[in-house]
């Protein structure tokens, strides 16, 4: 009997439905972006089907969620050298804006404010941002995580 890690299974459904790393549409093998007319279903990965009917498991969003976490983790502390040494509850902010904007980066003056431990600058320049007007409340919460500590 064969078991859902079967190797030639595994290696049958990559070939017949394809590896596909961003969304796309079923019927037409199109990625699916803003605007995009779909005429079969929106699917994702190896054939899984995420439009209705379909969807996650709860045990793939959460290890998606981790992998993702892992990957903001990352990106804070390489764009905020101070990392290490700021508060939990600080280092919670820099991961939670990673993990909405895949990068720091564009933070230089919150980043040089950190630096600096102006927490009150830190959190100015994340409420005085497009990012802020974007996201709204969460900028809020964290601003005033990061003024806190």
């Amino acid at each position: 009997m064969i078991h859902a890690g079967d190797p030639v299974l595994r290696d049958m459904l990559r070939k017949h439905e394809a590896v596909r790393p961003q969304v796309y549409d079923d019927a037409t093998g199109k990625t699916i972006g803003p605007g995009s007319v779909v005429k079969g279903n929106p699917t994702i990965g190896v054939g899984i089907l995420v439009g209705p009917g379909g969807g996650l498991l709860e045990h793939e969003i959460d290890y998606l969620e981790k992998s993702r976490i892992e990957v903001a983790f990352k990106a804070a502390q390489r764009t905020c050298p101070t990392f290490g040494t700021l508060t939990p509850n600080r280092q919670r902010v820099l991961v939670s804006m990673a993990f909405n904007m895949g990068s720091l980066s564009a933070f230089k003056r919150m980043l040089a404010a950190i630096a600096m431990e102006d927490w009150d600058e830190a959190a100015r320049q994340m409420t005085d941002s497009r990012w802020a007007v974007q996201v709204g409340n969460r900028a809020l919460e964290l601003s005033q995580m990061m003024k806190e500590g």
